[in-house]
């Protein structure tokens, strides 16, 4: 409720101008993109503080700034190449693994498969999850 009324006397007093906004609407499009940075744990303090002097000091428009916000979140995010091979093939197993479990218990609920091919494919999941639960990565 406090935010509400808070919002209401800067639109009401016009208080958006004094900040170098031409509109209200820039000056909740910029309360929103401080409002993303702040959840983003990628973000230093001193980085938000930054962004936050872009808006309110510098009167940087909220587009740039979301920007820069994303520039920051992808540099934060930069991983190497090898790790995000690895990363995608462990992703790929999981889901194989997912799909094997799904499959199997068809086949043997619904009795789609003679029983030693069931037997494989419990001895398959047994041993890529050996695999996984060796691979602190594989979680």
């Amino acid at each position: 409720m406090q935010l509400g009324q808070v919002l209401y006397s800067v639109w009401r007093d016009k208080l958006y101008l004094s900040w170098e906004f031409d509109k209200f609407e820039d000056y909740y499009e910029s309360l929103d993109v401080l409002r993303l940075a702040r959840t983003r744990r990628e973000l230093t303090r001193e980085e938000y503080t930054k962004l936050r002097k872009d808006i309110f000091e510098k009167g940087k428009e909220a587009s740039l700034v979301r920007k820069d916000l994303t520039a920051i979140i992808k540099e934060r995010k930069k991983i190497d190449p090898q790790q995000a091979r690895e990363n995608r093939q462990n992703s790929s197993v999981r889901r194989l693994m997912a799909a094997l479990r799904s499959f199997k218990k068809d086949m043997e609920t619904l009795k789609l498969a003679d029983p030693d091919i069931i037997e494989e494919a419990d001895e398959l999941l047994e041993r890529l999850e050996g695999r996984f639960s060796n691979d602190p990565q594989a979680h």
